[in-house]
């Protein structure tokens, strides 16, 4: 028994450390800054990502591909700091000129940046599909506005899991998600002091299906596979290196289903992804991916996850009856395991929003098949 009380004592002693170091972190700034690191994928072609692989996202990956008469990268990042790093390491493995930045999707995390680097190189072409460009200024424009207004609120809520030491389920927190949440906060606080000077930049070149782009003896085809992470993914692919950018159509370590997705349509997508020849996959968040396990993972998720909602929508269940049903167990079990941030990615970014949107679009699709 007192074995078991000093043990207690330890791990509250432990929580209430590792909350001090995240209280001082979100209220003083001290936190470092973003930190990325580039990967050669092959001649002329680099990855740019953060060091770390695993959180609630923000710091977005970015393909570097260098062709004789210029450069092209994909995606920026989430605030004007982060997007100044990946510009310098940028430069520092080509001195030749970006002329393209392409956006794989509208999400702030991937379009924020677009402004830096635009003060960068004026004369860059921002390009995009155009259903991704019409979402950006509609409802990326809207979002933004009522994301900033609740950062307060977010900080707050994120200071109160701190001073408890727990995580995002309630229960009492570890290492691996309070530096998660911390650099969560950190990033938060920045994206709000620098948003008053970063425009909301659109793109200035649009696309329907696919645009090839020719960047002097190399050649970079950009496509829309199909709806899936929002309706107008652009995947980015680089023929000659076998390397193809997928933005957040592939997410690692556990697959970001959100509320802009398609969970019905979604799976087909990725199909479509990987029956385009390829050696390397760069995700839009998460290490760089040299085989296909985590895709096949996912795209068997989403194809259970519409299986599951429509036997239980056709039965007549509701909405709410269906999510209280539906635990997704084994799917858990193979992206979270039982590592507590993974935990808390599966409920916040699959569990809480692929059900009740597949289970909406099911129910919009039979009503408009009669």
């Amino acid at each position: 028994m007192k074995a078991t009380q000093r043990f207690r004592q330890r791990a509250r002693r432990l929580l209430a450390s590792l909350a001090a170091v995240l209280t001082t972190a979100m209220t003083s700034g001290a936190a470092t800054g973003p930190s990325f690191i580039t990967e050669r994928l092959a001649d002329g072609v680099y990855a740019v990502r953060p060091v770390e692989t695993a959180g609630f996202g923000l710091d977005a990956n970015s393909l570097v591909v260098v062709g004789q008469d210029g450069v092209l990268v994909v995606d920026a990042q989430f605030s004007a700091s982060a997007t100044r790093e990946v510009i310098a390491a940028v430069r520092r493995v080509t001195d030749k000129p970006v002329r393209w930045l392409v956006n794989t999707h509208w999400h702030d995390d991937h379009v924020s940046g677009n402004a830096e680097w635009q003060r960068a190189r004026p004369e860059l072409e921002v390009i995009s599909a155009a259903a991704m460009r019409d979402d950006m200024a509609s409802s990326g424009a809207t979002n933004r506005q009522n994301f900033l207004m609740q950062i307060p609120g977010t900080l707050g809520y994120l200071r109160d899991m701190a001073a408890k030491g727990t995580g995002i389920d309630g229960a009492p927190s570890d290492t691996g998600e309070i530096n998660a949440i911390a650099r969560y906060a950190t990033l938060l606080e920045r994206f709000a002091a620098e948003s008053a000077l970063t425009p909301h930049v659109l793109p200035t070149r649009t696309f329907t299906d696919s645009l090839v782009l020719d960047l002097g003896r190399r050649r970079v085809v950009l496509r829309t596979p199909g709806r899936g992470h929002t309706r107008a993914d652009v995947i980015v692919d680089v023929p000659d290196a076998g390397v193809i950018a997928t933005g957040d159509l592939v997410i690692w370590p556990v697959p970001f289903v959100g509320t802009t997705s398609f969970p019905r349509e979604y799976g087909a997508t990725l199909g479509a992804l990987l029956a385009r020849p390829h050696r390397i996959l760069l995700p839009g968040h998460g290490p760089v991916l040299r085989d296909d396990v985590h895709v096949v993972r996912t795209r068997d998720m989403l194809a259970a996850i519409t299986r599951e909602v429509d036997s239980l929508r056709v039965a007549g269940l509701p909405i709410d009856s269906v999510r209280k049903r539906i635990t997704l167990a084994p799917w858990r079990a193979t992206f979270a395991g039982t590592d507590k941030l993974r935990n808390a990615l599966f409920s916040t970014y699959v569990l809480s929003s692929a059900i009740p949107k597949a289970y909406n679009d099911g129910a919009a699709g039979a009503r408009g098949a009669r």
